[in-house]
């Protein structure tokens, strides 16, 4: 979907003197601050008069035809306020106010600082790293800042309190930025066995990782031990007792576990399934009670109810204190141990008012690149393609009027209209971005998976031999060998999205629109530990690397920076011997493919 610019024709924004001199009367604007965060204001006028139309408009751009609009600034400074006020006799009033504002830049928030104990590691072996802390919950840590002195040694057992560093970016892609805050040696805690249940998958694709195990609490684990005897298959649905292991690995999955006892409980992973739904008991005092749909008895529920309250009991009944848009979270955990969530919306409004005939008319402009700013007007119409007069419109971001701004890609929005005491109407959408994707293959089977897919969409793949498949991951057999183009159209409601891709089918791998003329050099060859890569005239981009074996199989990805650089080196010490095939490619282009062999 490509942007829209829309210029938004206002009468009353005419040259003032013009304006003066068809001034009817004059207006007197006044305005209270809401002390929220980021604080919000008020604005009312002192118009009299019965069924006129109202026209807003302030400085930074926000547009509202309500009598008295609440508005958030996007930044701190002077603003100036303009109303145009029209009655049906055709009379005309105005009215200005300029001054100071406080705006969503006013926010001040503290940095959240956490708590945590972990082992240091050396994974200098991973492309990019040194040394890093692994957390007793699973995650790899990268301390770029040292607050407190403090020497970091492999093999020591800390205790720490740390920040993310979500704008840092370290070459080293395994595990997050931090900031130490605090830090001290511990004794390390006595060998734990811990006891859980999850799924056998397979992650060879993975640079550095075969056959992970998946737990039903989300965290995955690397199972480099198996005491008794037993052979882990993908897809298996397992039952172990582990313990962690302090060992840097580079499959970047997880931690590192010793498996000491483990049974299949089945081939597949049972069937878990939550479907919230509620039931009125109280429209006037927003009471609901809430039930779920399972696909298995729950033994542990969570409800989270959208407004900061929460409940543990399977059937709970709630009260809002004031109408507007709740998404509501039910978490359950099975017999079996399957931990799934599922949610609703939920609109509450009292009294119930009759359903608007017509529908709500959506004008949606996409974020860039950089983030969330996308902008949705709305506009309510009547069966007859006319607009009602008087609506009150209500976004789930908690905006008010009939524009909503600060709107991320990929992400569910909905939007409530309604003319007091006279009906309502509701509609959602989602702000569609071109879709991302990758290719693998094993033989003739190619598998094509959606980077990052949007719940509630749905992907339709288009093959340049006519054939199509619909699905988040799709498998395709080519007949021959080629260059092919694959179209993928994400559609959900009626926003839709396509981007296309160039695939280049040969006997052992895949790869992105070739360019023959650029050429590169991997040395040495045969290899043992390291590889070098020359580029020819690159000197400032990004590169992938990959790595693939005679059968297909992705064994090593990487992103290298070659950024005034005449070689880069990669580190293939984890390769065992053999033939593989490389590739490199960036966003805007790719070389051909080149054979390399790893000895002893």
């Amino acid at each position: 979907m490509t942007r829209k610019t829309i210029i938004t024709a206002l009468i009353f924004l005419l040259i003032q003197t013009g304006m003066n001199a068809q001034t009817e009367c004059q207006l007197k604007i006044t305005w209270s601050m809401n002390k929220t965060n980021p604080p919000s204001y008020n604005f009312t006028s002192d118009y009299a008069g019965d069924s006129a139309r109202f026209y807003w408009h302030i400085s930074d751009e926000a547009v509202y035809d309500v009598p008295a609009p609440t508005h958030t600034f996007k930044v701190s400074g002077n603003h100036k306020v303009l109303l145009k006020v029209a009655a049906r006799d055709g009379s005309v009033c105005y009215g200005e106010v300029s001054g100071y504002f406080e705006g969503k830049d006013s926010i001040t928030t503290e940095p959240q600082i956490l708590q945590a104990k972990g082992w240091v590691k050396d994974i200098s072996s991973i492309s990019g790293c040194r040394l890093a802390i692994s957390t007793e919950n699973g995650q790899m840590l990268l301390p770029v800042e040292m607050l407190p002195k403090f020497a970091l040694q492999p093999g020591q057992y800390i205790e720490f309190a740390y920040e993310y560093l979500d704008n840092i970016y370290t070459i080293c892609m395994t595990g997050k930025p931090v900031r130490i805050h605090r830090i001290a040696e511990i004794t390390p805690p006595p060998a734990q066995y811990i006891t859980a249940m999850g799924k056998v998958v397979d992650m060879s694709e993975m640079a550095g990782c075969d056959l992970v195990i998946r737990m039903d609490t989300g965290t995955t684990v690397i199972p480099v031990e198996i005491v008794q005897n037993f052979i882990l298959k993908a897809g298996q649905y397992v039952k172990f007792t582990y313990e962690v292991l302090d060992r840097a690995s580079a499959c970047n999955m997880g931690p590192v576990v010793r498996i000491h006892r483990i049974t299949v409980i089945s081939d597949t992973q049972p069937e878990c399934k939550v479907e919230p739904v509620y039931k009125v008991m109280d429209a006037q005092k927003f009471v609901y009670k809430f039930f779920a749909r399972t696909s298995s008895p729950a033994e542990i529920w969570d409800w989270q109810f959208g407004d900061g309250s929460s409940s543990n009991e399977a059937e709970p009944e709630h009260q809002y204190e004031k109408a507007g848009i709740y998404e509501v979270i039910c978490t359950i955990l099975t017999e079996s141990g399957c931990k799934v969530s599922g949610r609703l919306i939920l609109y509450a409004e009292a009294p119930a008012l009759p359903v608007c005939p017509g529908g709500i008319s959506l004008t949606l402009f996409d974020p860039s690149e950089k983030g969330c700013d996308g902008k949705a007007i709305a506009a309510l119409f009547d069966q007859n393609g006319t607009e009602y007069k008087d609506v009150i419109y209500r976004w789930s971001t908690g905006e008010m009027g009939n524009t909503a701004q600060g709107l991320c890609a990929n992400k569910p929005y909905f939007i409530h209209a309604y003319i007091e005491n006279v009906c309502q109407k509701n509609a959602s959408f989602t702000i569609l971005s071109k879709p991302t994707w990758r290719v693998s293959s094993s033989g003739d089977l190619y598998t094509f998976e959606v980077e990052n897919p949007v719940e509630g969409a749905v992907y339709t793949w288009k093959f340049e031999d006519g054939e199509e498949a619909v699905g988040e991951k799709v498998t395709f057999r080519f007949g021959k060998e080629g260059l092919y183009n694959v179209n993928l159209t994400v559609s959900f409601g009626s926003m839709v999205a396509i981007t296309d891709q160039k695939v280049n089918v040969t006997g052992l791998t895949t790869g992105l629109e070739v360019i023959h003329n650029q050429e590169y050099k991997i040395y040495p060859n045969p290899a043992k530990e390291k590889i070098y890569i020359e580029t020819g005239d690159i000197r400032s981009d990004f590169i992938n690397l990959e790595v693939y074996d005679i059968h297909g199989r992705i064994l090593m990805n990487r992103k290298l920076e070659i950024s005034g650089k005449e070689r880069t080196e990669a580190d293939i010490q984890f390769l065992p011997s053999g033939l593989y095939l490389v590739r490199l490619y960036s966003a805007t282009r790719s070389w051909p493919a080149t054979r390399l062999q790893v000895i002893d």
